[in-house]
């Protein structure tokens, strides 16, 4: 009967534990998308704080975009727009989210895009990139594609998940 109420106990302290820590949890919004925009891919933080992420659509020619917010010190975060995909070559519809090596540079994946003849989906060529976006001294970032994807049935393409 004692080790009955002893576990008891334990559980009771462990709910209460827990509920205590859930409601002293609240959420704040960082940045807001416009409605063209959409982060199917998440964010994520590098080493300095900053956080990353993507946008299915927006940027210049609606096919998506690379971000980074950036923690302001008195509060609140900056939004920088790190890259914006064309359609073509360089990719399209970033959907994966991106990745951040400890040097600053970002990986990711296109869901369609690249220099591949076939066409996976819709009216873009291509079946989409791994892309590399490196910074420069000004604060801009060079995009290079590591690898185009060609389609079935030589390597697959339309990429929608993380790295």
């Amino acid at each position: 009967m004692k080790r009955m109420w002893a576990c008891s106990g334990i559980l009771a302290f462990v709910v209460l534990v827990a509920s205590a820590f859930s409601a002293a949890q609240s959420e704040q919004v960082l940045y807001s998308f416009t409605s063209a925009d959409d982060t199917p891919g998440g964010v994520i933080f590098d080493n300095q704080g900053n956080l990353y992420g993507t946008t299915y659509q927006g940027g210049a020619s609606g096919d998506g975009t690379v971000f980074k917010l950036t923690p302001i010190s008195r509060g609140g975060w900056r939004y920088k727009q790190i890259y914006s995909f064309k359609v073509g070559s360089d990719g399209v519809r970033p959907y994966g989210g991106v990745v951040v090596s400890p040097t600053g540079i970002v990986y990711g994946t296109t869901w369609l895009g690249g220099i591949g003849t076939n066409q996976c989906f819709s009216n873009f060529p291509g079946c989409g990139t791994v892309f590399e976006l490196s910074p420069n001294a000004d604060g801009s970032y060079a995009h290079t594609v590591i690898y185009t994807f060609l389609g079935p049935p030589t390597d697959g393409g339309a990429s929608q998940g993380p790295l």
